[in-house]
């Protein structure tokens, strides 16, 4: 076992061992123990139930674009731990890893500090960009707003980028207690950018109480093109989440320079570069080569080989499953979909999903097979996708934690994390261990 696989199991395995308690105590010990890495960094701060994550990396993108060295933190990963923490794009090496883990290790014995995996791993990433020479830096947090870990930094910039029902027995079971939770983000004379499916009038409120400027995306910037017209009847929930990222990502860019915030000037190039990325795992359309079935008893010849269309998508809470769910009936209308998801019945009311054999919805079993794995269980799924035709569509969603092995199922080459680590991350939730609802048959 390598330095790094020791430190980072040790590190998956810290909550199993000291209960997580939300609060801000032990970062801002740890932080101070640091040397204050975040201490006079600009920095953007992105709270929200869906989108922070790629509102944070296209507004990184376009501070890279633009020739900044920015820090990017985002959580979770898909592959590999160290996509949690980069600098333009670059992962934090391994024996960075290891070095200040260490460190941290040793201050919270010495110091008596009881961090959890998140406080442990968001120190890291501040001492990261301290070290790594970052100008600036683009921080998702990880719940909520108002105790977690990431909210001991002063931003140039805030932004809550929706508010919908998820975390509910840590946030609160409404969307007014989840936002005021989220605003926590909101500091006083620090800029608050919200985007449109918030409670407006319950954030703009908190905002005047802190005195922090109060922005929303009004009208378009003007790299952008226009938003669809309103007489489209495009509903809340069916909006194309990229689209609303993009904007305000782009708002929040506007934003910085309105400010003087940034390092220097962001021009509309790199805003335009920024904004057209999208990360992995957010409605990624594949095509890929299909297993070929077994060979025919009687000895024939081989099918030959079918590609199929496979869309890896984290979705993994009511209102990115509603999107996930409008996406797919704009981009494949009338097309068979077939779906590997992460258990979607919390989602469902409690209910167990139904699957419409018949291809209409009506009639057919209401049963889910349990596969046992996501790469069995996609081979499975691209196999039966082929052979109903170029036509049908292979779904990959419901948990960020299924990615990983569907991406490595698919042959992406890219750093994974190893056995040793997979398999103590999240203390069962690795990849494989997943309670997997497979949805074997075709639905229209």
């Amino acid at each position: 076992m390598s330095r790094y696989e020791h430190v980072v199991r040790a590190l998956y395995q810290v909550n199993a061992y000291q209960p997580a308690k939300m609060g801000l105590g032990n970062i801002s010990a740890l932080h101070a123990c640091l040397g204050s890495p975040m201490q006079g960094m600009p920095a953007v701060h992105i709270a929200g139930t869906n989108g922070k994550g790629s509102v944070a990396f296209k507004m990184a993108k376009a501070l890279e674009a633009a020739g900044y060295r920015t820090g990017l933190f985002v959580s979770p990963h898909v592959s590999c731990f160290r996509e949690r923490m980069q600098i333009n794009g670059v992962m934090i090496p391994e024996e960075s890893v290891v070095r200040h883990m260490e460190r941290i290790f040793s201050i919270c014995e010495t110091e008596h500090i009881p961090a959890t995996f998140f406080e442990l791993t968001t120190a890291m990433a501040f001492a990261h960009f301290r070290e790594a020479r970052a100008q600036v830096a683009v921080v998702e947090a990880g719940l909520g707003g108002r105790l977690d870990a990431t909210n001991i930094i002063t931003p140039s910039l805030s932004i809550i980028t929706s508010v919908g029902l998820d975390h509910t027995k840590i946030l609160g079971d409404t969307i007014e207690a989840i936002a005021t939770d989220k605003a926590g983000v909101i500091k006083p004379g620090i800029p608050i950018l919200v985007g449109d499916n918030c409670p407006i009038d319950l954030l703009k409120g908190i905002a005047r109480e802190r005195g922090a400027p109060f922005h929303r995306v009004h009208g378009v910037p003007t790299c952008l093109p226009p938003p669809l017209p309103p007489s489209l009847g495009v509903a809340e929930d069916e909006r194309d989440f990229d689209e609303e990222n993009s904007r305000l990502a782009a708002a929040g860019l506007s934003l910085l320079n309105t400010l003087g915030s940034a390092p220097g000037p962001i021009n509309d190039a790199a805003v335009l570069a920024g904004i057209a990325k999208r990360p992995p795992c957010r409605f990624e359309v594949l095509r890929v080569a299909a297993p070929p079935p077994p060979l025919p008893p009687n000895g024939g010849a081989a099918a030959p080989p079918v590609t199929v269309t496979v869309i890896l998508d984290v979705a993994h809470n009511p209102p990115a499953v509603r999107r996930l769910a409008a996406k797919l009936r704009a981009d494949a209308p009338g097309r068979a979909l077939r779906f590997i998801a992460a258990t979607l019945a919390p989602l469902l009311g409690g209910r167990r999903p139904h699957v419409g054999g018949d291809g209409g919805g009506g009639g057919g079993s209401s049963d889910a097979s349990v596969g046992a794995g996501v790469r069995a269980a996609l081979a499975a799924a691209a196999r039966a996708a082929a052979a109903g035709g170029p036509e049908e569509v292979v779904v990959v969603c419901g948990s960020v934690f299924i990615m990983a092995e569907a991406r490595r199922a698919l042959g992406f080459d890219e750093p994974q994390d190893s056995h040793l680590i997979a398999e103590v991350l999240g203390q069962g939730f690795s990849a494989g261990q997943d309670n997997l609802a497979v949805l074997n048959q075709a639905q229209r």
